[in-house]
């Protein structure tokens, strides 16, 4: 499981997060709140790209001591695609970058593919694919590491009511395997394909719980909620 404790991150003078701790076993957890509370900030420091304070480990059940998380996968909100790359090409690229040998990093890329569904795309130019499939190239491109911790970023963003439902539908099989966070502001994206969450404002929890006894109507209201006290 990911272990976030008394995570802080300041950018500039402005504190961002201010002490998460946040506990995501295998499945899916849902970062919930609206644009500007910090999950994106979030994301990036789990990600390494931000430096922050406090620790973020990953704990094996049954064995001590926890491990600091580094390398996680992570999928940004706005995919890098080029119009030069094809599909396989990129993803080969990135995952050499990451330290694989060519011959490994081509069938990595491969089986990346294969897995959400873009394989019949191999070898098509990155920046030509779909909103919906330059979704599933983000989730490509984050399970290059093959790290058991995968982040995404607004996984269903700008997407239609078809391509969020198959996007879902991917990330539920993945937290099969995985400690998958995702981060929205969709109360509906939280009830059809989370076991968790967490609600975000003002850089801090406000509340995290089950999703099984939840609704929208009851989520939207925790978002309401966060944003009417992230306002004060």
């Amino acid at each position: 499981m990911l272990v976030v404790d008394s995570l802080t991150v300041v950018l500039g003078k402005a504190e961002v997060l201010k002490g998460i701790d946040l506990v995501a076993p295998r499945g899916v957890t849902a970062v919930l709140g609206i644009n500007g509370v910090g999950k994106t900030t979030l994301f990036r420091a789990l990600a390494g790209l931000y430096p922050f304070g406090g620790s973020v480990t990953w704990k094996e059940l049954g064995v001590d001591p926890p491990t600091p998380v580094t390398g996680v996968g992570f999928a940004p909100q706005e995919v890098p695609t080029t119009r030069v790359m094809t599909c396989h090409g990129l993803l080969t690229y990135l995952a050499v970058l990451d330290g694989k040998p060519r011959d490994e990093a081509m069938v990595v890329a491969d089986a990346c593919l294969t897995y959400v569904g873009l394989a019949e795309e191999r070898n098509k130019r990155s920046h030509a694919l779909s909103g919906g499939m330059k979704k599933r190239l983000g989730i490509a491109q984050a399970l290059l590491s093959e790290h058991p911790v995968v982040l995404l970023d607004e996984p269903t963003s700008g997407l239609d009511l078809l391509q969020r439902r198959s996007i879902l539908d991917l990330i539920q099989d993945l937290g099969r395997e995985r400690t998958v966070l995702m981060s929205t502001h969709m109360a509906s994206d939280v009830i059809e394909a989370a076991d968790r969450y967490v609600v975000l404002t003002n850089g801090s929890i406000l509340t995290s719980g089950s999703t099984d006894s939840l609704d929208v109507a009851a989520l939207e209201r925790l978002i309401t909620d966060a944003a009417q006290r992230g306002a004060a």
